[in-house]
């Protein structure tokens, strides 16, 4: 636990999940209210503003290779991410910004470029229950975690998806600031939490989503 502030950067691409990005930067904009001093930045590759997949557009500061020194990068997913080949320009973003970070992280299908780039091989990882067959199959090298919220090896956080970026940023802000300050944002934003987010297993939904919706 520290005092000192710490600087997010997130990576937004094209068709990102926008809750994946609001959710845990809420989180740390809530924290900052109760003591905590985080720094979000929304980064791209080009610089360029990228629309979400629910329409709206999110504005960024800057490009990957020159958002400076980041204490965390926080790398969000995407519809239709997972079924195409990346584009080499995000793979290079990813290298940019997790160069000097201190910790990185991922939401839903953001541990596919993650795990892409290398930087999960030999690892403990997660991702979206729709996909982890495919994580599976896709990275060989990395051990796949199907059944958590979140899954930390080392200095490298992978959460399950969407709205478990919530509890992925909670997680961070207690260990930045320590639990008290992680429970009063609980608090403040109304979130359910049953203290045992670092290793829950997940009830599967009976009905699945429509195909090519979480691909």
């Amino acid at each position: 636990m520290s005092d000192r502030g710490r600087t997010i950067g997130f990576l937004v691409h094209d068709n990102v999940t926008m809750m994946d990005v609001a959710g845990p930067a809420d989180v740390f904009h809530h924290a900052n209210a109760f003591g905590a001093d985080y720094k979000t930045v929304m980064v791209s590759a080009d610089g360029q503003a990228k629309r979400a997949a629910n329409g709206h557009f999110l504005m960024v500061e800057s490009t990957a290779a020159r958002a400076g020194a980041l204490d965390t990068v926080l790398v969000p997913g995407a519809y239709g991410m997972v079924a195409k080949p990346f584009e080499q320009e995000l793979v290079d973003a990813v290298g940019q910004l997790t160069t000097g970070a201190t910790r990185i992280a991922s939401v839903c299908t953001g541990a596919f470029l993650l795990a892409h780039t290398g930087l999960l091989n030999h690892r403990n990882a997660t991702t979206h229950w729709t996909q982890v067959e495919r994580f599976r199959k896709s990275f060989p090298l990395v051990n796949v975690v199907p059944d958590a919220l979140f899954v930390q090896d080392d200095s490298i956080i992978t959460s399950a998806g969407i709205s478990s970026g919530v509890d992925l940023a909670l997680f961070m802000v207690e260990d930045d600031y320590g639990p008290e300050v992680a429970r009063a944002v609980v608090r403040q934003m109304v979130i359910f939490n049953n203290g045992q987010a670092g290793n829950p297993s997940i009830r599967l939904p009976s009905l699945p989503p429509r195909p090519g919706t979480m691909s």
